[in-house]
């Protein structure tokens, strides 16, 4: 199984409480969903590859940023590299699906998953097979650590 992991309201433990704020606050108070890390490790997939609409100006910084606070990274990472920054995640997602990930790791119906925080990116993956899954944050859903998509989308 390879997963395909959001950062930005999945990784990203605290997006809402950085949404609007400016660059060098949010490069000081990025923190991440450790308990996920630790379900991923535990799930050994294949492969982890982080997808994210955040753009590539920032994977360098990102990717050191996981590294340095939980210990641990993604096999894979793909920012977004379209250098368009109003591109929506959903739309950038179906691209990389095409240029980069089914390239790179093949497209057999049910060998990946996506954990993800938009639902219009849960219905582009339903597309092709993939099934969504919602890491909450503790506040939503106390004692859940992830949900399925809705199911009407992969019927």
């Amino acid at each position: 199984m390879i997963v395909l992991l959001d950062l930005n309201y999945t990784l990203v433990a605290n997006s809402k409480d950085l949404s609007g704020k400016p660059l060098e606050f949010r490069k000081k108070n990025e923190h991440y969903r450790e308990w996920l890390i630790a379900i991923l490790k535990q799930m050994a997939p294949e492969a982890v590859v982080m997808l994210t609409v955040r753009t590539v100006e920032w994977e360098q910084w990102t990717l050191a940023r996981i590294k340095q606070l939980t210990g641990w990274q993604p096999d894979h990472a793909v920012f977004n590299y379209t250098r368009d920054g109003s591109i929506r995640p959903e739309q950038f997602k179906e691209q990389a699906l095409h240029e980069v990930i089914f390239p790179r790791y093949g497209n057999p119906a049910g060998q990946y998953l996506g954990v993800e925080s938009n639902l219009d990116t849960w219905k582009v993956y339903a597309k092709y097979g993939i099934t969504g899954l919602k890491a909450f944050p503790s506040y939503e859903a106390p004692g859940v650590a992830y949900e399925p998509a809705d199911r009407r989308l992969f019927s």
